[in-house]
């Protein structure tokens, strides 16, 4: 019995270690707030680009987490004082955060100036202040990088920080908050690595090799192994997956109003199913990802009524595609990232120009969809025309697409640096968009039509080590009666490769009559290598019927 007792204090003590060891190890949350801007030029991709950039470059797990930059641009939205020490900190509060970071960004000529300010929210007499200083805009991404580091050692290398006290559990009205002494955010700074923080080393890029441009074996066959002809209305987009959860990938053509399902059986394309909208869903857009992570694909159809959205997700149940989710703000696009994750993205299409609302990661949760952060791109690439990925071979992320600016009414093809710089600009006339939806115009009762920019492709598709960007070009040839129909009388896809100073074809389609309407790389075959796969539109009878043909192009063994 005296043996047993004896064990019961040290048994005790661990318990009490295991608490202590789990306290001191308490995530600290940060608050990032979009940063104020004192130019003459619009900044508004630095404003909203330079809190998106730092939060992978902050965060630390189990030390440092930074607050979802959706929720705090939507608790800023009801708080007048957006700009004001005291605003900002009421707002951090309310989300519980421990700091929050803040700044202004100011350019005179070539020189950016980023002031910055971390708050304690408990001690907003003593912020932290530090300048972002570079000349030109692509300097500014090793400025951050330093930027980050400097925050992460002052948080974590710096003293042991009391724990933080929720709002709630703060003194009575009027009274400051206070924080429990003798419960440390993190591990004293023995356990950390002794660096002064006036001494952290500059941020230096990995030395890499410089890339080779020589040019580029073909990336797909000089001729199509399929080629299927399709009377029917005219098909303006393309999709790919396992929708119908045979373990397979089909391919999904949309026109306006019907989606078709094809399974690629050797050479020649099979309809296996069809698919009718309402009388009021146009489709623009359609996609296949399993996102609710049930694993069976979903088709997320992005439509349009005529004055507003009115997407909707279907997927199969019971042997029927029934919708499990409709909204009347998103147009959908599951997005793959660079390190190979998907997520899927929602454009708000609410306004007047349906692609230059903001872009947004949506959740499935408990069967709805749910907007995240916000997903930030340069200039005014549109949710669809757009890919990300390092395209020059610089070792920096450049975003491709198709841009039509503010005043423009023709997409352009543009290479854009993360920070809205236009590197490389199309002077071939890329792109030409024969897809459009109906359009009313609000209190003028005219129908006008918006244009859907193409799509543009961008990986290593032949595993070389280089990108390779596929689009396709349409030959504008005449204006039709109405302002909104528009001829054309050629198209082909291109594959290009950056050559150092451009970006040339180095393999491209035969030229079909009529127009190229989208174009997609996967593998519906099922052979473990994906192909090409080209809808066109030629003949569009008095009835609206249309000879559409699908071509396949299977990728040139190298």
């Amino acid at each position: 019995m005296k043996k047993n007792s004896t064990h019961i204090p040290l048994f005790v003590c661990f318990l009490l270690f295991l608490c202590f060891t789990d306290a001191t190890a308490r995530e600290v949350k940060i608050a990032i707030f979009e940063f104020a801007v004192h130019a003459q030029e619009d900044l508004s991709h630095l404003q909203s680009g330079i809190p998106a950039l730092l939060p992978s470059r902050i965060t630390v797990p189990g030390k440092i987490s930074i607050i979802d930059l959706y929720r705090v641009k939507q608790a800023v939205q009801k708080q007048p004082e957006q700009y004001s020490l005291s605003g900002q900190t009421a707002v951090a509060k309310q989300l519980g955060a421990d700091f929050f970071l803040s700044g202004s960004i100011t350019k005179i000529g070539n020189n950016l100036s980023v002031d910055t300010l971390l708050v304690d929210v408990l001690d907003t007499e003593n912020p932290s202040s530090h300048v972002i200083q570079s000349i030109g805009f692509d300097n500014m991404i090793p400025e951050i990088n330093n930027f980050a580091v400097t925050i992460k050692n002052k948080i974590i290398g710096g003293p042991a920080l009391p724990d933080h006290v929720p709002p709630a559990a703060a003194g009575g009205p009027g009274q400051p908050a206070s924080r429990d002494t003798g419960t440390p955010v993190y591990e004293p700074r023995s356990r950390v690595e002794e660096k002064p923080l006036e001494t952290t080393a500059r941020f230096k890029p990995e030395p890499r090799e410089a890339p080779s441009f020589t040019t580029p074996s073909p990336l797909f066959e000089s001729s199509p192994s399929t080629a299927r002809v399709v009377k029917h209305e005219p098909l303006h987009c393309l999709a790919a997956g396992d929708v119908n959860a045979d373990g397979k990938k089909e391919l999904l053509v949309a026109g306006n109003d019907t989606i078709l399902i094809f399974r690629s059986s050797g050479s020649d394309l099979e309809q296996i199913d069809r698919i009718e909208t309402e009388l009021d869903e146009n489709i623009v857009h359609i996609a296949v990802a399993d996102m609710n992570g049930n694993g069976t694909d979903e088709i997320y159809i992005s439509s349009y009524e005529g004055t507003y959205p009115n997407s909707f997700v279907l997927e199969l149940r019971q042997k029927e595609y029934k919708k499990i989710f409709s909204t009347k703000k998103w147009f959908f696009r599951p997005y793959k990232q660079i390190n190979g994750d998907v997520i899927l993205l929602g454009q708000n299409a609410e306004g007047t120009n349906p692609f230059n609302g903001e872009i947004l990661r949506l959740v499935w949760k408990k069967g709805e969809l749910f907007a995240r952060e916000e997903f930030i791109v340069p200039g005014i690439l549109g949710i669809y025309g757009l890919a990300e990925r390092d395209v020059d071979g610089d070792g920096s992320k450049d975003f491709i697409g198709f841009d039509k600016g503010l005043v423009s009414s023709r997409y352009t093809l543009k290479l854009l640096s993360y920070t809205g710089r236009v590197k490389w600009q199309d002077i071939e006339k890329m792109g030409g968009s024969p897809n459009s939806f109906p359009k009313l115009v609000l209190g003028e009762d005219l129908e006008k039509t918006e244009t859907v920019p193409l799509r543009v492709l961008c990986a290593d598709y032949n595993g070389d080590s280089r990108n390779d960007v596929i689009v396709a070009k349409n030959s504008k040839k005449t204006k039709g009666f109405l302002e909104h129909l528009v001829n054309y009388s050629q198209g082909k896809v291109l594959c290009l490769n950056w050559d150092g100073t451009d970006l040339t074809a180095t393999w491209s389609s035969d030229m079909v009559g009529g127009y190229v309407t989208d174009y997609l790389v996967a593998d519906c075959d099922n052979d473990d290598t994906k192909e090409l796969y080209i809808v066109s539109v030629a003949d569009i009878g008095f009835l609206g019927k249309a000879k559409n043909r699908i071509t396949v192009f299977k990728q040139a063994v190298q």
